[in-house]
């Protein structure tokens, strides 16, 4: 029926007299009753011969049709959000009631046709004595409409209190531009009708409270746990933010986040829609600084979460570019949803990350920097992932003490840059900070925009051709430089391996000097092999094996015939070449027999090894193959592992 969430007490008022006026006023019902009770009389004082017939169905439908117009305008009362739009139905009303007494009227007075002027005249002449016998009839149906329509209104009214009507639901979300740790305070927010009694000063009775946010205070039951709660200020009319303990301690003084609206009205407080399309502003307490908010976002449905999503979830997400340690983040099916969506895990067999939603970014914390998941025990068999789902049960980004090792680039609801899950248009950085303080690493200024520049850059502050990069500031800024190149997507690589497999991943990314690397693949327990000796060698290997096309800036990089026997079926996600001007990830699964042993020959050219940021990595069932050596001041390095493995390990030459 439309009710408003809410009405002022003059509104309120006004309904109530209103409702008293529209009972006593309707002429259809009041006329329609007097001729069902001097109907006798009515009809023996005829001159035309009515017939009762005719005149009980006359006034049957006169007293139904006084009903109806009751009803309707008690229903434009109830509609009403303010006294003048309440006044103006009531009035509209009441002028189209009365239009079958303009025509009356019209008809009476020669106006229309000459037979209606007759039988008006001989209408406005019949009469008829009052009878005191039939007066209930004239009383008691007034009194009777008048307590149901009362009984309606009270119902009404009650529930309004209750917030059972209207947009009571309404899903917010904050950036973080201002106050970095406001974007962990977006979510659904649930109107609450306070007591009148004990309010605070200026307050008013309506305030919205983070439904996530109260649960979680109220399950954990944290001494001093306080949530976000918008609150209207009646003193100068506006919605008002502020994070405390209990609406006992909201005050106009204090706040963090305002909106501000042209022309104001009594009404605005009881739903704060209306502020939707507001100016507000964000305060942030420790610079002590007010700016106007780039975007709060408003938006009203029951069914927040459903009403949000549009996008996929896919169950499994694969990464590329520099910052990402895991090949794959799988959705904890049955598990925890932070802020509505899904969360992400990986784990190599001694690091695990988690991705979670904090309300306006995605995040990536690892398990050792979070206070739960770093007391979990990763052993197979130890119960880990069990913990970790338990603690990820009651991780709030907005109260965990945690470090979050990631953070992506914001995801705006109902735009193009939210697809729910992340994709590959999400660009991530280093995250800086820690909890809901958390920030994007992002440095404006002095970024080398090609890779011959980073060079430049890399030589000049600690890079060295026989150990790498020499220290972590130099790491740390090549990772920045590279950043941008790494995402998340949904997986096509990771397979579904049956249980007489073991699935095998190999996951390589390029340094600086993609054209030096290059790696073959094969079956150990089929073949024998040696490591080559010299470069000569190995290109001889190459040709009689693969028709010199396994170096990784001459192919497509393991593109080969699946009808080639030692294999295994790897495939190239994307098909791209890497060029010496960008780092490529790639990354090849399949599953192995338990009958065989997979041997990966990795080759460098100069010996100097696979620098920052580029990695070569092994993972046996999503364990991460930990190895003593590595190619480093080494040609080639043969790494086997497997199923089925009797020399399991790596040697360099």
């Amino acid at each position: 029926f439309r009710l408003p969430i809410g009405v002022d007490p003059w509104t309120r008022a006004a309904e109530f007299l209103a409702t008293a006026i529209t009972v006593y006023s309707q002429a259809d019902f009041i006329d329609g009753l007097n001729i069902l009770a001097y109907s006798n009389q009515l009809v023996e004082s005829s001159k035309k011969g009515i017939s009762f017939g005719k005149c009980y169905t006359a006034a049957t439908t006169q007293v139904v049709a006084g009903c109806f117009g009751m009803l309707l305008t008690f229903l434009l009362i109830m509609q009403a959000t303010d006294v003048v739009d309440l006044i103006l139905s009531v009035t509209a009303m009441e002028f189209v009631t009365n239009l079958d007494g303009i025509a009356y009227k019209l008809a009476e007075n020669g106006y229309l046709w000459s037979a209606g002027e007759d039988t008006a005249k001989l209408v406005t002449k019949t009469s008829s004595k009052k009878n005191d016998n039939w007066s209930w009839l004239r009383r008691y149906p007034h009194i009777c409409m008048l307590v149901f329509l009362y009984s309606v209104w009270i119902a009404v009214v009650r529930r309004q209190i209750y917030r059972k009507y209207g947009d009571n639901e309404v899903y917010i979300q904050f950036t973080d531009a201002i106050v970095p740790w406001l974007g962990t305070l977006s979510g659904t927010y649930v109107g609450t009708h306070l007591s009148y009694f004990g309010l605070p000063d200026s307050v008013g009775v309506i305030v919205y409270e983070n439904e996530h946010q109260k649960r979680y205070c109220e399950d954990n039951g944290t001494p001093g746990c306080k949530q976000g709660i918008f609150f209207y200020c009646q003193n100068v009319k506006e919605w008002h933010l502020d994070v405390v303990e209990s609406t006992d301690d909201l005050s106009c003084d204090h706040r963090i986040v305002r909106g501000l609206k042209d022309e104001p009205k009594l009404k605005d407080m009881y739903d704060i829609l209306t502020y939707s399309s507001s100016k507000w502003f964000a305060r942030n307490p420790k610079e002590d600084q007010t700016a106007l908010s780039d975007t709060i976002t408003m938006i009203k449905s029951p069914k927040t979460s459903q009403y949000l999503r549009n996008g996929q979830e896919y169950d499994t997400l694969e990464s590329s570019g520099v910052l990402f340690d895991h090949p794959y983040y799988r959705k904890m099916d049955g598990g925890p949803r932070i802020h509505d969506r899904p969360v992400y895990t990986a784990f190599d067999g001694k690091n695990g990350e988690f991705l979670a939603f904090n309300g306006y970014r995605w995040i990536a914390v690892k398990y050792n920097d979070h206070e739960c998941t770093a007391q979990c025990k990763y052993e197979v068999g130890a119960g880990g992932e069990d913990c970790v789902q338990n603690c990820l049960l009651t991780f709030y980004p907005f109260y965990s003490d945690y470090v979050a090792n990631l953070i992506s680039a914001p995801m705006e609801v109902q735009t193009s840059e939210d697809t729910w899950v992340p994709s590959s248009a999400l660009v991530w950085y280093k995250a800086r900070e820690k909890g809901n303080e958390t920030q994007p690493d992002i440095e404006l200024k002095g970024l080398p925009v090609h890779v011959s520049e980073a060079l430049e850059m890399l030589v000049a502050d600690g890079y060295d051709d026989d150990d790498g990069l020499k220290d972590e500031s130099a790491k740390a800024k090549v990772m920045r430089v590279f950043a941008e190149s790494s995402r998340l997507s949904k997986s096509t690589t990771s397979q579904q391996c049956r249980s007489d497999e073991t699935s095998f991943v190999i996951d390589l990314r390029t340094d600086l000097y993609p054209d030096e690397t290059s790696m073959i693949v094969m079956d150990m327990n089929e073949e024998s092999f040696s490591l080559p000796s010299s470069l000569q060698d190995f290109a001889e290997l190459v040709d009689q094996r693969f028709g010199g096309k396994e170096f990784l800036t001459e192919s497509d990089f393991f593109s080969w015939d699946k009808s080639t026997p030692r294999v295994f079926n790897l495939y190239d996600p994307d098909g791209k070449r890497p060029t010496p001007e960008r780092i490529t990830t790639y990354r090849y699964a399949t599953c192995l027999p338990q009958s065989s042993c997979a041997g990966v020959l990795l080759h460098d050219a100069y010996s100097d090894a696979i620098f920052e940021p580029g990695k070569f990595d092994l993972y046996l069932n999503s364990t991460k193959a930990l190895f003593d050596g590595v190619l480093k001041k080494k040609n080639y390095c043969l790494y086997q592992l497997g199923p089925k493995c009797d020399n399991a390990g790596v040697k360099c030459a």
